[in-house]
């Protein structure tokens, strides 16, 4: 972006110059290479820095995928083993769908909550990468509700994992995309309309937009408010899907474990 500002102040520069050379005068130049004169004032980002909007959204991105990647290595290693993760041991093999949602959803909440806490707030402070003019009452608040939103779509979404490996092919091919979706470095009425329904999935799309309407641009609540309102529909809905997802594959009892792995030898064998 900054390369993209001197590029077009350099060739304005030379067109002025050229317009003088030929015979015009320096208003007559001025007219031809701004028509319409103008002042910048970017309010939020004044030296057009990539750091301000880019890196915290990067840190925001962050806890969304590592919460994902270790659900689904979880997941998969379970699956690989024959075990089954949404019953409860002790329990005559009967599934706890509510409890197995709640809790494990509040010890991912409980670790990833202060993680949050410091992406969001000790972290930018420290190194200065971006503007801090948002409360911290209101940046924490806004973080307690993206990462219940991660936990209940990492849940949802790492039920697919069939093998712990498979999730490591993921990495380097959906960060780009989500940092991507979450419209900052790319504006998202420039998105086709396809990926802008994709970016709807993402809990990173509406907590990064709200995280810098709230941090960088100083606002409260009432500036991003649509944002917060669609986390809260967007975990409303997670949550439904997940305990659903827990109550159907808690009938299904123990799967088979994969032959030919071994993580499944190794819970063959503690089991005899």
């Amino acid at each position: 972006m900054g390369a993209n500002r001197v590029m077009l102040q350099e060739m304005a520069d030379i067109k002025l110059y050229r317009c003088t050379g030929s015979g015009m005068s320096e208003e007559q130049a001025l007219q031809l290479t701004q028509a319409i004169p103008y002042e910048e004032n970017n309010r939020y980002n004044p030296a057009f820095a990539y750091n301000i909007f880019l890196l915290s959204i990067i840190l925001f991105v962050m806890i969304q995928q590592t919460m994902f990647y270790g659900m689904s290595i979880i997941n998969g290693t379970a699956r690989e083993r024959g075990q089954n993760l949404y019953r409860l041991p002790g329990r005559d093999g009967r599934s706890g769908v509510l409890r197995y949602v709640s809790g494990r959803g509040l010890a991912y909440l409980l670790v990833y909550l202060f993680l949050g806490l410091y992406i969001s707030t000790i972290v930018p402070a420290i190194f200065g990468i971006v503007p801090q003019r948002g409360s911290f009452f209101g940046i924490a608040a806004l973080t307690l509700l993206f990462v219940v939103d991660c936990v209940a779509f990492s849940m949802v979404w790492s039920s697919l994992s069939l093998r712990r490996e498979s999730v490591f092919l993921l990495f380097l091919f959906l960060s780009p995309i989500c940092v991507f979706l979450t419209g900052t470095s790319w504006p998202a009425f420039a998105m086709p309309r396809f990926w802008q329904l994709v970016s709807y999935i993402l809990p990173s799309t509406f907590g990064c937009q709200a995280y810098l309407n709230m941090n960088t641009a100083g606002m409260g609540f009432e500036g991003a408010s649509s944002q917060i309102t669609a986390m809260i529909i967007q975990t409303a809905v997670y949550l439904l899907a997940a305990i659903l997802i827990a109550r159907f594959s808690g009938r299904k009892g123990h799967l088979p474990p994969k032959s030919g792995d071994d993580g499944a030898v190794q819970g063959l064998m503690s089991n005899a």
